[in-house]
């Protein structure tokens, strides 16, 4: 099968959405607005699994250990994106930090090795790949894993760290993202507004921004919509 390419013409999107939660990839896939024919979700925890199906009531969604899954089940499933919110305990500030040497990227870890295996059958490859986890990712050792095995089996990529504060969410929490395409697609955004590319580099920054408006964010729900979209309004203009 050629390369899924991503219009709103193309025929619909299959996606498998792994360390599914409770659902926020799903939502942000169907708010891009481009057709999705299938979704299948895979996820351990029961709790998040019942808010899930409440969600999204027609998803399929696998309620399994990610540990399980073989190359046999990725090909039958053969999406088009797979996207990714590993557990982040291994790497939040206030944790351990044990990164590769906590249990909890196993199943992580174990993607990357199935993504290698498939691209011995490239055409069994997911087009795009997103993957989302918690400021203090971008310097682990999982990072590195993760962007060597992109580069292995064909894929360019773009990492980014953003605040919601950015898009006027109230939520001044920072966030690691990465994108990748297989190749021979490219990255039509560049390093200018709303679509801009954060590089790992620019991480004190942000983190100064996202601290600057934390006072601002932590008001925001003890009052009015409109007032909060005016106080974001102004904590953007003012920075």
């Amino acid at each position: 099968m050629a390369s899924y390419v991503c219009t709103p013409t193309t025929e619909p999107l299959r996606v498998l959405e792994l360390f599914s939660g409770v659902g926020g990839m799903h939502f942000a896939i169907r708010q891009t607005g481009y057709p999705v024919s299938s979704v299948t979700a895979i996820d351990i925890n029961p709790s998040a699994n019942r808010l899930y199906s409440y969600n999204f009531e027609t998803t399929k969604l696998l309620q399994q250990n990610i540990l399980g899954i073989s190359c046999e089940f990725l090909k039958q499933i053969h999406a088009h994106l797979w996207t990714m919110s590993p557990p982040c305990q291994p790497f939040t500030r206030q944790g351990k930090k044990l990164d590769l040497k906590d249990e909890r990227t196993s199943a992580f870890t174990h993607i990357l090795k199935l993504l290698r295996e498939l691209s011995c059958e490239a055409s069994y490859l997911p087009t795009y790949i997103l993957v989302e986890n918690v400021q203090g990712f971008e310097c682990s050792e999982a990072r590195i894993e993760l962007i060597t095995t992109l580069k292995e089996t064909g894929y360019t990529h773009r990492e980014l760290l953003v605040s919601p504060l950015q898009f006027g969410i109230p939520n001044s929490r920072l966030r690691y993202y990465l994108l990748a395409k297989l190749l021979p697609h490219k990255f039509k955004f560049d390093s200018s507004g709303v679509g801009r590319e954060w590089p790992i580099q620019e991480i004190t920054r942000l983190t100064d921004i996202s601290t600057k408006h934390e006072k601002t964010a932590n008001k925001l729900e003890d009052i009015g919509a409109e007032e909060c979209s005016h106080i974001v309004s102004q904590a953007h203009t003012s920075g």
